[in-house]
């Protein structure tokens, strides 16, 4: 007779039950969200069920907080990317014997002094350390956390002046690669899209970029250099217009810093006649799941989720341990994902 096999139900288990994401189930089963919907009451119906609480409870008697910081609503947000750091993030505190809870910081909705409040509630207890994703916030955001009780340790938006110990992607590194792959690939004229709300890592993909057409005294000019919205439903409608209003020619390639940007560019030039990769070739960033399902297949650049989760609670828990604290920046290598959509000029001359 077989021995059962006792498999340990994760939150994604929940979340594909319950066919919503990862972050959200995180959100509602630590108390941060009220359960006001159908779905909110799902989940809470089917862990009761499974016993996924009192489980939790008994297993993790040391806690971490998550703390997602919005601006803007339009980078943290429920994509794949996103979905796969929270999980792995999960993963890894629980294989370090901490329990995972997050909380959303909606800046822009509660306002400045509603936002001072909750975080200072947050960062008044000792016994919880913080990981804090900043993809969102400024300099000056920083200074919020400053009277923190416990370490924190930032994800994203490396920052100089800002006194934290912080792990990040390496972003002008992940643009630089992705312009030298076209180049390599014979492209001379080389446009960029990037967003229209500006972030930190936005930005230095972007330098990334510019630095690699420079090294080669490739010219940039400023209408190659497109701004699009960050919204997944909008990005097609922006490109339309510019496709509408260009006069000038296109470039032969563009590197999108991120693939919903390359994925909404590629809908709306395809709409209107392009052919990828033969009339324009596209690279973007992320690797996201869909970029496979697209054709052609989407060329990117790979940032690794579960290594720079594993460093950053690695981190957080040498933190509490250590009595003289130093302060430590990272930057995670990235690594390109070659696929389909960037034509290869040197083949067809």
């Amino acid at each position: 007779m077989k021995k059962s096999v006792n498999k340990t139900i994760t939150i994604r288990d929940i979340a594909l039950s319950c066919q919503v994401s990862p972050s959200t189930v995180s959100n509602i089963l630590s108390g941060k969200r009220q359960v006001n919907s159908a779905a909110g009451k799902k989940v809470l119906a089917y862990a009761e069920k499974i016993g996924y609480q009192k489980i939790h409870q008994q297993r993790f008697k040391k806690a971490i907080h998550l703390i997602l910081f919005r601006k803007h609503k339009l980078i943290l947000c429920d994509t794949p990317v996103f979905s796969a750091l929270v999980t792995a993030l999960d993963n890894c505190c629980k294989a370090q014997g901490y329990a995972l809870s997050l909380s959303y910081i909606d800046a822009l909705t509660l306002g400045e002094k509603a936002t001072q409040k909750t975080i200072s509630q947050i960062i008044s207890d000792p016994t919880t350390p913080i990981l804090l994703l900043a993809t969102e916030m400024s300099e000056q955001d920083f200074h919020l956390f400053e009277n923190a009780k416990a370490p924190i340790m930032v994800i994203g938006n490396l920052l100089p002046k800002v006194p934290f110990n912080i792990i990040d992607t390496d972003n002008f590194e992940a643009g630089r690669i992705a312009v030298q792959h076209l180049i390599d690939k014979g492209h001379t004229h080389i446009g960029i899209i990037s967003s229209s709300v500006p972030f930190d890592s936005a930005k230095k993909r972007k330098q990334g970029a510019l630095y690699a057409l420079q090294e080669h005294d490739f010219p940039i000019k400023a209408e190659d250099i497109l701004y699009l919205s960050p919204f997944a439903e909008e990005t097609s409608d922006n490109m339309t217009q510019v496709i509408q209003n260009r006069k000038e020619q296109f470039p032969t390639a563009f590197f999108a810093i991120n693939d919903y940007l390359a994925l909404g560019a590629m809908h709306a030039l395809i709409q209107h006649g392009f052919s990828i990769p033969k009339d324009i070739s596209l690279i973007g960033m992320d690797n996201m799941p869909f970029d496979c399902l697209v054709s052609p297949k989407l060329s990117t650049i790979e940032a690794p989720i579960e290594e720079t989760a594993r460093q950053a609670v690695l981190r957080l828990i040498a933190l509490t341990q250590e009595t003289e604290q130093y302060i430590m920046k990272s930057y995670m290598g990235v690594k390109l994902v070659e696929r389909d959509s960037v034509l290869d000029l040197n083949t067809c001359k």
